[in-house]
């Protein structure tokens, strides 16, 4: 587990350069942006790792589909417009 969590943290920090335009696109604050790439590579982890201890019961695809609604982020303000 321990290994799992320093490969994680690595690949973490690494990343942040990698999706920081795309936090830009969506108006995620730059001060924020490692905050936010934490967050998801946290939760990403933790979910595929409650998956595996429960013998990866459920399909494949119904944790993608998971993964997917919990990464998803509208822009900023997206709620209040009307195109």
């Amino acid at each position: 587990m321990k290994i799992f969590t320093n490969c994680s943290r690595k690949a973490s920090i690494r990343s942040i350069g990698v999706f920081s335009p795309i936090l830009s696109r969506f108006r995620v604050p730059e001060e924020e942006h490692a905050y936010r790439m934490e967050f998801y590579a946290k939760g990403l982890s933790a979910v595929v790792m409650r998956w595996v201890i429960s013998d990866c019961k459920d399909p494949a695809e119904k944790i993608a589909e998971i993964i997917k609604a919990c990464a998803f982020m509208p822009p900023r303000g997206a709620e209040n417009s009307k195109q």
